[in-house]
Formats: structure tokens, C-alpha cells, sequence
């Protein structure tokens, strides 16, 4: 159907798999490391000087890099520095209501999201 919402997580999908993916959001230590288009996933991580070797699925190049405690901290910071910036794109920081003071902390990632 068109006009409905899927959440799916998929632990290390294929590379075909990923071709129908729309949205990515990469979580360590519960907060927010990237959340936004998958096929712009590799740019922001490149932009981050973080580029995927050939051998490489995106996905498993994600763990490699979220495995690494040094590196996973300076995607977490490098993250809130992103979504700071880019806070009038709706996508990246969607507005909260005013008196959401929980949701305002998840999306800058000052919370950890609840474990299930």
C-alpha cells in the first residue's frame, strides 16, 4: 500500500536489501548517530572522513565503525554538531510540540531510547 508507514529493523541486511530502504536511523549507546535517507547515508559518514571500502556492505562498515567505543563518541558528538546546524530541515530535526521537553532531548540526542 501506498501512504503507510513501515518500521522494520534488520540486523546487517543485504546490499539488495538496502535498495528498498528509504529511511536509516543508526542508533549507539541508545542515541541518534545518523537518521535520515539511506542512499545519503554513505555521503554524511564520508563527509565525517569515514569512507566505505569496497568490500564493504554499508551496513557492515556501520558496525565496524559503532564497534569502535573512540569512534562511535566522535559520531555521537559529530551528530548533535549536524543536526544543530541543519535544524530548519524537517527531516533531520523535526520539530517537537512546544511542551515536549522528552522528545526535544531524544531528537538532539541527549536521551537514550528505551530499550525493547
Amino acid at each position: 500500500e501506498e501512504g503507510c508507514t513501515v518500521m522494520f529493523s534488520a540486523h546487517r541486511p543485504t546490499t539488495d536489501m538496502l535498495k528498498h530502504f528509504d529511511d536509516l536511523l543508526l542508533l549507539c549507546q541508545g542515541k541518534v548517530v545518523y537518521h535520515g535517507p539511506m542512499d545519503k547515508s554513505m555521503d554524511y559518514f564520508e563527509s565525517l572522513g569515514y569512507v566505505c571500502p569496497h568490500n564493504f556492505t554499508p551496513t557492515d562498515f556501520y558496525m565496524v565503525l559503532l564497534q569502535n567505543e573512540e569512534i562511535a563518541e566522535q559520531l555521537l558528538k559529530k551528530w548533535v554538531e549536524y543536526v544543530s546546524y541543519h535544524a530548519q530541515d524537517s527531516h533531520v530535526a523535526p520539530k517537537p510540540p512546544a511542551n515536549d521537553a522528552k522528545v526535544s532531548r531524544m531528537i538532539r540526542g541527549d536521551t537514550t531510547y528505551p530499550t525493547i
